[in-house]
């Protein structure tokens, strides 16, 4: 056997690896449990195969229980789990009472997320993100609004919350990039466009800000 029919081979015993993995995480994480338990779980699964789950089919629910896992301590959660069904992405509890989320990533068009985050598994550093593919303050929130909107449809209308996580690379914006989040929080809070969501939290490297 050659060394494309092996690494062939190899490739195929991996993801048949990795959606095994992925079909026992879901089944863990749509038990309710604690948040930190909930935290731990995922970030072992992440440690162990990164981005090539997120890329893996039939493990999509593993994006939105990244973003629960780490926006439960943020809404000060006690527990979080996954919904069996979607919609919704995921529910969490706050003084006993049970909240239902959904989760949505915001890209700019064109990021080819999926090569920029195996380049980081691999090399450890950030890929460049060159000036000239920067989006300012405003495209960034035009972009927000039209994730609001398309949640917004009435297949979406029982949830409670829904968590926008920005992940539209650098902003054009003169400040430090804590200053450029700001704006764009400030921004979206006066142009929310009509929506049956009780809460929005934005997400957005290290912050998250409540919009509503």
């Amino acid at each position: 056997m050659g060394d494309f029919e092996n690494k062939i081979k190899e490739i195929k015993k991996k993801k048949s690896a990795i959606l095994g993995d992925a079909k026992a995480l879901k089944g863990e994480l749509i038990a309710r449990m604690p948040a930190a338990t909930f935290l731990r779980r995922v970030n072992e699964i992440n440690d162990k195969y990164g981005f090539q789950l997120i890329n893996t089919g039939r493990s999509g629910f593993y994006k939105e229980a990244y973003l629960a896992a780490r926006f439960a301590p943020w809404r000060r959660a006690s527990h979080v789990w996954l919904d069996e069904f979607d919609p919704p992405d995921f529910w969490i509890e706050v003084d006993g009472v049970p909240y239902s989320f959904e989760a949505t990533e915001i890209l700019r068009p064109g990021r080819l997320r999926d090569l920029q985050l195996q380049h980081i598994m691999e090399t450890g550093e950030p890929q460049a993100d060159p000036a000239e593919n920067w989006l300012s303050v405003e495209q960034n929130v035009a972009l927000l609004i039209n994730a609001i909107n398309i949640k917004s449809a009435d297949r979406y209308k029982d949830i409670h919350g829904i968590l926008l996580y920005l992940d539209t690379g650098w902003i054009d914006h003169p400040g430090p990039i804590l200053d450029a989040i700001e704006a764009v929080v400030n921004v979206l809070r006066t142009k929310v466009p009509d929506t049956h969501y009780r809460e929005i939290w934005l997400a957005c490297s290290n912050i998250c800000e409540r919009i509503r």
